[in-house]
């Protein structure tokens, strides 16, 4: 995933048992993918605190690595002057999780899920205008859970539709 850190173990052992290990990360960089004529960056591992857009209530290790995600954001962005900025929240949400009804699914979606979305992608737009992107190449969209990559039954994978997308498109 773009941006995310992954630990890894190496352990040797010769033939006399003898046995040497080293651990750290691999660090992945921004991850661009091709979308017909845009550019799209897809940040599942930018971690929001739960049902808010904010990132104060976090672990300060999360915390640290929300910045270093967003400082590379902001490195890669600088290299597309000539690019316009969409940012894309979307969401998971709990009814599609737990099997609730149509109607509470949709009382669900439109109360809480798609509002927090736009506040997700209105609250990486702010801190990409901080850090000196120009507002007026920016804009901003909310998906709630519209378009998820994964299967809301999907336990091991369906936190990833908790995500960030920043698409680029040619002015």
């Amino acid at each position: 995933e773009s941006g995310w850190s992954y630990p890894y173990v190496f352990k040797y052992i010769d033939t006399t048992g003898t046995s040497e290990s080293a651990d750290g990360t691999v660090d992945v960089g921004i991850i661009g993918q091709k979308r017909g004529e845009s550019i799209v960056f897809r940040f599942p591992s930018l971690v929001f605190d739960p049902d808010k857009a904010t990132f104060t209530q976090l672990a300060p290790s999360v915390i640290e690595r929300n910045s270093i995600i967003i400082s590379k954001l902001i490195k890669t962005l600088a290299q597309y002057p000539d690019y316009h900025i969409t940012i894309e929240g979307h969401a998971n949400n709990v009814g599609k999780m737990l099997g609730y009804s149509k109607a509470k699914i949709e009382s669900e979606e439109k109360a809480e899920v798609l509002p927090l979305s736009i506040a997700r992608a209105e609250t990486i737009k702010a801190v990409l205008v901080a850090n000196g992107i120009p507002a007026g190449s920016i804009s901003t969209k909310g998906f709630g859970s519209s378009q998820p990559v994964y299967s809301f039954t999907d336990v091991q994978n369906r936190w990833k539709n908790r995500r960030v997308e920043v698409v680029l498109t040619r002015k």
